[in-house]
């Protein structure tokens, strides 16, 4: 991840998201812009988070790993994602995994001045309060998706969220076939099972292999397999 000095990329996102009307001075005076690529790690489970972070560009995922040492995908951050709103007014230690899937642009300020200009802010406390809200509601919709319902939706529930428009083409970036494996213990299923679903896509002509990667060929349907089940 790498620190962008420019203060003029700052005000295009302060403009693009109205921040100012959000934070006070003292908070918009202490953010910087980072960009980070994909694979790179925000945060882990059991780290302090000292910074409040605003994805303004790209796309998060945030998971967690259970004892037994399978994955348990909870949700996709898009802009304006925040990452360290639960643990802006609290000694929480971080609970998640937190990695990028597309490259990003972030804007961080250390959670000492949030604390410090925005735990009387009105204005504060009901974005952090609207995004802790967003946040149980993905949290709960993705345990009942994972747990309710047949691979082939939380399948398409995932190309969904994960899909990316480029130069006219959409690519689910992240299904790549050397990561079958870790999609199948994200949706909590087995190498076998996702590969049978991906097989079923392509000859409904849902998906397509491309250099070992699935090419979106019918999001249409793919939206009515997730029926409004985003893990986002």
């Amino acid at each position: 991840m790498n620190k962008l000095c420019q203060p003029q990329a700052i005000e295009h996102w302060n403009r693009q998201y109205q921040l100012n009307t959000i934070f006070p001075p003292e908070i918009m005076k202490a953010f910087e812009l980072f960009e980070a690529d994909a694979g790179d790690l925000l945060c882990c489970p059991g780290e302090t988070l000292n910074q409040l972070i605003l994805l303004v560009q790209g796309k998060l995922k945030i998971y967690r790993t259970l004892e037994n040492g399978k994955q348990f995908l909870l949700r996709f951050n898009n802009p304006l994602g925040v990452i360290g709103d639960m643990e802006a007014f609290s000694d929480y230690e971080v609970q998640t995994f937190v990695e990028v899937v597309q490259p990003s642009q972030l804007l961080m300020v250390p959670q000492s001045a949030v604390a410090a200009h925005g735990s009387n802010n009105p204005q504060v406390l009901r974005f952090i309060i609207r995004h802790l809200s967003h946040k149980l509601y993905t949290i709960s919709n993705a345990s009942s998706l994972n747990l309710l319902y047949p691979l082939e939706n939380r399948l398409a529930s995932y190309l969904v969220s994960t899909i990316s428009t480029d130069g006219g083409s959409r690519f689910a970036a992240e299904i790549k076939t050397s990561s079958v494996t870790e999609i199948a213990h994200l949706l909590g299923a087995s190498y076998r099972h996702m590969n049978r679903v991906i097989r079923q896509f392509e000859m409904e002509g849902l998906v397509e292999r491309q250099e070992g990667s699935l090419m979106v060929k019918n999001l249409e349907q793919l939206l009515l397999l997730a029926n409004g089940n985003l893990y986002e």
